[in-house]
């Protein structure tokens, strides 16, 4: 009888899933059971403001990652950050190119909760000048960490810090992201980051809307 009650609890002991079963059906919004959809093209706009330039940036961004099996997702993505603004009566005309590939791994907490661990490389590109730069290109690297979160069947929830080196720059954000998926394959959301960062142009705060255009 021993036996049998050790063997029978046994699955419940080791499942990561074991502490939380709440009924809820992914199957809609969800692949692979997963708490938030880890499988998108993603349509982002926002706006960037930095703590010692007086000009705000936009930011347009466009990326996508799919899960390749339970555990890892691929990424990649390209960012643009656009300054075209008179600044002390000067023109300002700035670009600055941002391009990453990149793999996750997720591991889950309970039915509803993942943490996931990734690393990207970058490759970052510069047209104009601002703050005296001159036009160059540079390889850096980006690691994080985030939990991510998934509340009823169609909301995703992220919350994560990462650190990013390039260009003899040093910068670590905290970010947040909220995602409401209206249909089975179309996601809206707000997300945001404030970054702490070592250049000339000190610490900087970000706010911008996405799409997600899901696939299965």
């Amino acid at each position: 009888m021993k036996i049998i009650k050790k063997a029978y609890l046994l699955p419940f002991l080791v499942s990561p899933f074991a502490m939380a079963d709440d009924g809820i059906e992914y199957g809609d919004y969800r692949a692979a059971n997963t708490p938030v959809n880890y499988s998108f093209i993603n349509l982002e706009v926002g706006n960037k403001s930095f703590e010692e330039l007086d000009n705000d940036m936009m930011v347009a961004r466009v990326s996508g990652q799919t899960l390749l099996n339970d555990s890892f997702i691929f990424k990649l993505g390209y960012q643009a950050d656009l300054l075209d603004e008179a600044n002390d009566g000067t023109e300002i005309s700035y670009q600055d190119n941002l391009a990453n590939i990149g793999v996750g791994w997720r591991y889950p907490l309970f039915k509803t909760t993942d943490i996931e661990v990734d690393g990207h490389l970058l490759y970052n590109w510069n047209d104009g000048v601002l703050n005296n730069d001159v036009e160059q290109s540079d390889l850096g690297y980006r690691v994080g960490i985030a939990i991510n979160q998934g509340i009823g069947d169609s909301f995703d929830m992220t919350l994560g810090i990462n650190h990013t080196e390039i260009a003899d720059r040093s910068i670590t954000a905290a970010e947040l992201s909220f995602t409401q998926y209206i249909t089975e394959y179309v996601g809206i959301g707000i997300n945001g980051h404030m970054a702490k960062r070592d250049d000339l142009l000190g610490d900087l705060n970000y706010i911008g809307v996405h799409m997600k255009l899901a696939f299965y």
